[in-house]
């Protein structure tokens, strides 16, 4: 039995359980399979790609695993984005706790825990002798699978005398081959100084031009001081000065006594550098010795562009398997464009490509990550790749160094030449074929890869499996021989017909080198399976059955279609009696004026009827020849007894669908029907006609083991029908039905088309229980037998299924008026007992219509 088995983190969330299955291996047989079912979760977690060993837990030799890769399809998640619960503090307030919540973005999820470093920067300094004092971790973890996690970090503003600018507490994470999106915080000041220092402009841009900015110092109180007051001028923020800027000009002002402003002109001109960094600020603090200061803050714009990638290079890129001594490599991350990163920029390193680690090549020196300094384009270091010269021929390998950083990294290759050469690699194109005994051969290609460039000869041998022998096949060649130049060799095996059926007949095709010069990896077998056609009254059984399902089918058909018109004709007689739709036109009027010859007058004999002359001339030339007027009878008298009929030409379609399982046979299929019929009014009681239907059927069946079938039916067929009501309350019907047409049966892979003809008889009474405020409650029922049958001319035989059915429902019937039309609607509900080759029993049913 199988048992299957994961390494790494797979487990019973990756996959579901897969319940054990013996694999039988017949005498004489090489081989033995079963079939099962892996189902992989499709779960969002990241995760790498998992093996899952599949073993055999009991067998009498030792049987060695095989293994599955389980292939994750989750994107790595984007980044982590961290968000405060509350957006500001203030200076003042008491001890203030920070529920900080770190957030995976995109869809996905890691699969292991990831532990986020936190750091604290912007323009609030921390420190007693700063802005704040905090406590808490200094770390944030998301569970492995989660997509959040929060912690609680509890900041103390520091309450100073000073008039400062709000300033920004910015927290941002740190961890190994992510980017982490920082939270901010606002800590409010609430000091309010005498003195209130501005700058205009207010903005200035890192390229432009050197620009005068005026700085202005005024007395908020509104009484001015008696004596001159002289202020200080310093610069802080985090633009530096010989950096980011220069200035120049006096950095002091002066507020004359009696005044309540002063001010001063300096020149500050931004030095254009080639670093990718955010908006800057130039803090302009006006000290006056005594009392509060104050802040006038100017913003440097950046215009460097963005850096959008890292290339990465290895020197040399080729590496020889026969010099493993050839190890140093250097490796060298670039920025793409002339604009550098403003902080160390990390880049994790990691490997892929066709040459596997360990087994083809050793490496050193990719665990840390390689760090692009501040204001630098490139930097770079040694590593260490060690080729391990084996045997094995594998051509040109690949090791692909790709990186991990806040732009996309461009990986490098390098090229590992293998130095055992090439060798031929041989195998079948496909693990099975299929050869038809009344059908297309099997086409087996063996391929070589590369083209061989000498002649090369190998040996087929084949090994009879599932009841073969040597004279159900043939085509199997004794030698595979590639020619210089080849890359394939085709040969095809025919399947042989025979008069008796065997099932999971096989063969099995083995290759063996004939050459002691070549060295070939063990090549797999293929199999192919000879396809026997199983005679067509072997299966009459199951035929039967398709058979009558198409007869319940055909029969469901055209008696809802009648049960319609049949409904419709009791509607009219019942509300109202059926009203004709030509009336007999009333007699004429009989003169006393004496006839006078070829007079049109009514009732002399050459009276002309409009529509009546040939009549009219024929009793006019009688008179003359035999002096004797015959009767005969007028075209109008026709067409007024054919109208007395009331015939309605009418036109429906159809379609039924159904599915199920009969005698261990599962079967689905559909029966699409259009009719066209005429119905004839005898009196006010009777409602005879005829119609004609075009149906197709479409039935697939099969055992859920080796029969697989699927028959198509198209039929022609006539029904006549004829509907009494027998009294007010009781009403008769019965109708026929006479089908022909054709029958495609395929079976496994043989084709059979068949002649088919059904009968069909059924007849019904309804009782009209009981009538009352336009409701109708009656009591129906009806029984039919419908009969489709096929000549099996291979076997000389018909074959046929039949389908039977007896009902009894009781009807609801409701009739309402509604915009002048009349609406019916009709429920039902009672039971049903089936009878022969389709459906066997006793069942209930409801239906209803409008």
């Amino acid at each position: 039995a199988l048992q299957l088995r994961g390494t790494g983190n797979a487990a019973a969330v990756d996959f579901d359980p897969v319940q054990p299955r013996p694999i039988n291996i017949l005498s004489g047989s090489s081989a033995g399979r079963t079939t099962f079912v892996l189902r992989p979760e499709n779960d969002l977690v990241d995760e790498i790609d998992e093996t899952l060993t599949l073993s055999v837990v009991s067998s009498p030799l030792p049987v060695s695993p095989a293994t599955i890769i389980l292939v994750d399809d989750d994107a790595p998640p984007t980044g982590i984005s961290l968000t405060v619960d509350d957006p500001d503090i203030a200076e003042g307030e008491a001890t203030t706790n920070i529920t900080l919540t770190a957030t995976v973005n995109g869809g996905t999820t890691f699969a292991r825990a990831v532990n986020l470093a936190l750091a604290f920067g912007g323009t609030a300094t921390e420190g007693e002798e700063g802005d704040y004092t905090l406590t808490g971790l200094r770390s944030i973890e998301i569970p492995a699978g989660q997509r959040t996690g929060t912690t609680v970090l509890t900041f103390m503003p520091i309450d100073d005398p000073r008039d400062e600018l709000n300033e920004t507490i910015e927290i941002s994470g740190t961890s190994p081959g992510i980017q982490v999106e920082p939270a901010s915080l606002l800590l409010i000041d609430n000091d309010e100084s005498l003195l209130q220092l501005t700058a205009a402009p207010r903005r200035l841009r890192e390229g432009d031009s050197p620009s005068t900015v005026n700085v202005t110092l005024t007395v908020r109180t509104g009484t001015p001081y008696d004596q001159a007051l002289d202020v200080v001028l310093e610069l802080h923020g985090t633009a530096r000065r010989t950096i980011d800027y220069n200035v120049t000009g006096p950095l002091s002002l002066q507020v004359p006594a009696g005044s309540l402003t002063g001010s001063a002109s300096l020149t500050f001109a931004p030095i254009d550098d080639t670093l990718d960094e955010p908006e800057e600020t130039i803090e302009l603090i006006g000290n006056a010795g005594f009392g509060y200061t104050s802040t006038a803050v100017i913003l440097l714009e950046d215009n460097d562009i963005p850096p959008a990638r890292i290339f990465l290079s290895a020197v040399p890129d080729t590496l020889q398997e026969a010099d493993p001594s050839n190890t140093g490599v250097t490796l060298t991350a670039t920025v793409d464009g002339n604009t550098a990163f403003s902080t160390d920029t990390p880049v994790e390193l990691d490997l892929a490509g066709t040459a596997v680690p360990a087994v083809d090549y050793d490496v050193g020196g990719l665990a840390d990550p390689l760090i692009i300094p501040a204001g630098r384009l490139t930097a770079s270091r040694e590593i260490t790749i060690a080729p391990i010269d084996d045997t094995l021929p594998e051509g040109v390998e690949s090791i692909i160094i790709s990186g991990n950083s806040v732009v996309r990294v461009v990986e490098a290759e390098i090229s590992l030449i293998d130095d055992d050469g090439e060798d031929l690699t041989i195998s079948f194109s496909r693990s099975e074929y299929d050869a038809n005994e009344y059908g297309a051969p099997a086409e087996v290609v063996v391929t070589v890869t590369p083209t061989a460039d000498r002649p090369e000869a190998l040996s087929l041998s084949v090994v009879l499996a599932g009841g073969a022998g040597p004279d159900d096949y043939s085509g199997v060649p004794d030698e595979v021989v590639f020619r210089p130049g080849d890359d394939s060799f085709t040969f095809s095996v025919e399947a042989l017909p025979d008069d008796h059926y065997e099932s999971g007949e096989a063969i099995r095709l083995r290759l063996a080198t004939l050459s002691t010069k070549v060295t070939l990896a063990p090549i797999p077998a293929a199999t192919v399976r000879l396809i026997e056609r199983r005679p067509l009254e072997e299966f009459s059984g199951e035929l039967r059955t398709v058979l009558a399902l198409s007869a319940r089918a055909w029969s469901d058909s055209i008696q809802s279609t009648l049960e319609e018109r049949f409904s419709r004709a009791r509607q009219t007689e019942q509300w109202g009696g059926w009203q004709p739709d030509y009336q007999e036109p009333s007699p004429p009027p009989v003169t006393t004026a004496a006839p006078t010859a070829f007079s049109t007058a009514p009732g002399h004999p050459d009276h002309i009827v409009p529509g009546d002359w040939l009549a009219s001339w024929r009793r006019k030339n009688e008179r003359r020849n035999m002096g004797v007027i015959q009767p005969r009878l007028s075209l109008s008298k026709l067409l007024a007894k054919i109208k007395s009929w009331r015939p309605v030409l009418w036109a429906e379609g159809n379609s039924h669908h159904f599915s199920g399982n009969l005698r261990a046979l599962d079967y689905q299929g559909g029966f699409q029907a259009a009719h066209v019929g005429l119905d004839l009014h005898s009196g006010k009681k009777t409602l005879l006609g005829a119609s004609l239907m075009r149906g197709r059927s479409l039935i697939d069946y099969s055992d859920g083991e080796t029969l697989d079938g699927e028959t198509r039916a198209t039929l022609y067929s006539v029904h006549p029908y004829l509907h009494v009501q027998a009294s007010d309350r009781i009403a008769l019907w019965a109708l026929g039905g006479f089908a022909t047409g054709p029958v495609a049966v395929r079976e496994l892979d043989r084709n059979h088309e068949l002649r088919s003809f059904g009968r069909l008889v059924g007849g019904g009474a309804r009782f009209l229980a009981k009538s009352w405020d336009r409701r109708q409650l009656a009591v129906r029922t009806d029984a039919d037998a419908a009969w489709i049958g096929a000549d099996l001319e291979e076997a000389s035989a018909t074959i046929g299924g039949l389908a039977g059915r007896l009902r009894l429902l009781a009807e609801m019937t409701q009739t309402l008026r509604l915009f002048g039309q009349t609406l019916v609607a009709t429920g039902e509900a009672g039971g049903r007992l089936d009878r022969g080759a389709a459906h066997r029993g006793a069942a209930l049913e409801a239906a209803g219509r409008i």
